[in-house]
């Protein structure tokens, strides 16, 4: 008995290495759809940050900005309190007469 080696075509290399490589590309998308497609849980004690918008703008037209949150559909007015520290109030926008301006 000889020990043959077997040798391989450039078809049969070719082949092989694809199917590796395509093997590792099909395992890669399955964790990415597994791990990152998922929506996170949201801790009920915590805001859903998808439903947040911050915006600063002058919402009483005296030339400085206020902090308005928006979450889940209510605006409240973000600010800070006389020790500086931050403070969140209920806010709502209502819109003047005409004859009272």
């Amino acid at each position: 008995m000889t020990n043959k080696e077997k040798t391989y075509s450039k078809k049969e290399v070719f082949n092989t290495r694809m199917n590796s490589f395509f093997n590792g590309m099909l395992l890669t998308v399955i964790f990415y759809s597994f791990t990152m497609s998922r929506p996170k849980e949201v801790i009920h004690e915590n805001l859903n940050p998808s439903k947040l918008e911050i915006i600063s703008q002058d919402l009483n037209d005296d030339g400085g900005e206020e902090t308005l949150m928006n979450y889940d559909g209510k605006s409240y007015l973000l600010g800070l309190s006389e020790e500086g520290r931050p403070m969140i109030e209920d806010y709502e926008i209502i819109p003047r007469a005409p004859h009272l301006e």
